[in-house]
């Protein structure tokens, strides 16, 4: 088949981009699109990544102008800075089931890396981890959950094949909304006889972005060496967050305080996946109305994360414990209770997290991969 390899050089070509993932899952009742605008923002003029990265976006038509694939390629000064090498990325990859163009693709995207002075790439990431990335190796059968990677099952075997290895997995849990083992209410008690106290993320006006700003600080003291992420300026962290304040749902967004000032949270949030994936295509403002009209029709969420202050991690405080009993207790409760949720994602290596997830009953039930490889400039 022939094709070629495109280089998004204008902001309009970003639409062409942006379709590619339409074409490749054109058949596929599991993929869900992102919000409208989500690419051009991330990828546009107005990419907040230019102020510490660069990157370089591509993709491959054939001789028709059928799309066939795309992947951009980036550095992240902020990566590099912490890792304390040159690293590249690749993210955004989408392709047909064909390793011509796939391997056309890696090329380009690792041809850049190259020139860009990188020694070693890894990817899926879409410019940050924090956006997204990864590529799912098991778990094909049910659709993502809300800001999850999907992928076709042929993926990780064109990544393969382009040279890059396995790095590091990841994996999502399956939780029933249900009571938890008494252990859990127990912490939860004690925790409250020690000084802390509980409420649920404020979602309006200043007490909101307080809370934001709280929630930042503790995530970049509790994640600080979490492998191959950056943190966020604050500005931007409560920016972005505020944006999704009208999906927030009090009951799964518990916060811990001590004496006033936060020191943990569960930040859980329902899965509006289950009502973007019927409304492939549609007009921006139709996507829109019809999440806000399904917003609390929605019976699954997500667990995006469980953090607390390195100093009140010790079991005598109990505070990620009483965070997971809230969490739970509150989706399970109201007049439209959630019916499971998913907690992800988890890093293998992560055994504290892991066995604390089982042990509240986390079924493992999806598993996603990070690759690498070494980058060596072509003899002339």
């Amino acid at each position: 088949m022939a094709f070629q390899i495109r280089t998004v050089t204008r902001d309009q070509e970003l639409k062409v981009f942006e379709r590619v993932a339409f074409e490749v899952y054109r058949n596929d009742p599991n993929w869900v699109p992102p919000l409208p605008g989500t690419v051009r923002g991330q990828l546009g003029p107005e990419s907040k990544f230019i102020k510490y990265g660069r990157f370089q976006a591509f993709w491959a038509e054939d001789v028709k102008g059928r799309l066939l694939g795309r992947i951009v390629a980036s550095v992240n000064d902020r990566l590099n800075e912490k890792e304390g090498q040159v690293i590249g990325s690749f993210g955004y990859f989408e392709c047909i089931n064909d390793s011509g163009v796939s391997d056309s693709l890696f090329d380009a995207a690792t041809a850049w890396l190259i020139e860009q002075g990188c020694e070693v790439a890894r990817g899926p990431i879409d410019l940050v981890t924090h956006v997204g990335g990864l590529t799912l190796v098991e778990g094909f059968d049910t659709p993502p959950m809300f800001r999850m990677p999907y992928n076709p099952d042929y993926y990780p075997a064109l990544i393969e094949r382009a040279g890059w290895r396995r790095a590091r997995d990841a994996f999502a849990f399956d939780y029933p909304m249900e009571p938890l083992r008494r252990v859990f209410e127990r912490s939860y008690e004690a925790a409250k006889k020690a000084g802390i106290t509980f409420r649920s993320v404020h979602t309006k006006g200043e007490a909101m972005r307080r809370d934001l700003r709280s929630i930042h600080r503790i995530f970049s003291e509790s994640f600080e060496e979490n492998w191959s992420a950056t943190e966020r300026d604050a500005a931007e962290f409560v920016d972005e967050a505020a944006q999704m304040r009208h999906i927030i749902d009090r009951r799964i967004f518990p916060v811990a305080e001590l004496n006033g000032e936060m020191v943990g949270f569960w930040m859980g949030l329902p899965n509006i996946n289950a009502a973007l994936i019927r409304s492939k295509g549609w007009p921006a403002p139709l996507v829109y109305a019809h999440l806000l009209w399904q917003r609390r029709k929605l019976d699954t969420a997500r667990v995006l994360v469980v953090a607390v202050l390195p100093e009140f991690q010790k079991q005598h405080y109990g505070v990620a414990l009483s965070l997971i009993y809230l969490g739970m207790t509150g989706g399970a409760s109201g007049r439209l209770p959630y019916r499971r949720a998913e907690l992800s994602w988890v890093w293998e290596n992560n055994k504290s997290s892991l066995g604390l997830i089982r042990a509240s009953g986390g079924q493992q039930y999806k598993t996603y991969r990070m690759y690498e490889r070494a980058l060596t400039p072509k003899k002339p």
